[in-house]
């Protein structure tokens, strides 16, 4: 589903209400864990994808609401060590990049935390490009989750807040994407 079809976005949801639509399914306590780690662990890009959620269930999220999944519009990767940059578009046409770091013993993932940036910097090309909005929770863990998931063989666990806008000028957002990563990246 898309932003065009008038569903709403699923990731806009809180917890609280996201649990009550399974309630009202007459669906387990548990069905909320299943649907939260598939947005936020995994970053699905359709309820199809969620297997282990009943098809009635899934059929049932897809009519009323869409995942503004971020996507990956282009990667560079570097010959020298395997560095790579990825350049996100989200739901809004907007993009964003996020910067995957290859390790020895770990690998790390830079994220941004705004399209743009407000504050001007001379030092930083990122100031160029003048402030849009502020990303989503959603969209801030969801760029983690895409690049974890494209190496399942690797152990990406560090996600660092440097890529594009000031994290603590989002604050509410950047929390909340933090404890997603915490509580679905472990």
């Amino acid at each position: 589903m898309s932003a065009a079809e008038n569903v709403y976005p699923i990731t806009e949801l809180s917890p609280a209400e996201l649990g009550g639509i399974f309630k009202g399914l007459g669906e387990p306590d548990y069905r909320l864990e299943q649907v939260r780690r598939w947005l936020y662990g995994r970053a699905a890009g359709s309820f199809d994808e969620m297997t282990d959620v009943p098809a009635g269930v899934r059929d049932y999220l897809a009519a009323a609401y869409y995942i503004p999944r971020p996507e990956v519009l282009e990667t560079v990767v570097s010959a020298a060590d395997g560095t790579t940059k990825y350049l996100f578009q989200l739901a809004d046409g907007l993009a964003v990049e996020a910067v995957y770091l290859p390790g020895e013993d770990h690998d790390t993932v830079c994220i941004s935390a705004q399209v743009g940036c407000r504050f001007g910097c001379r030092f930083c090309a990122t100031a160029s490009l003048g402030f849009r909005r502020n990303l989503t929770a959603y969209e801030i863990a969801a760029q983690f989750a895409i690049i974890r998931g494209e190496r399942p063989e690797r152990n990406v666990r560090n996600a660092v807040l440097m890529g594009q806008g000031e994290p603590l000028d989002n604050y509410d957002a950047t929390v909340t994407a933090v404890r997603l990563l915490q509580d679905y990246q472990g």
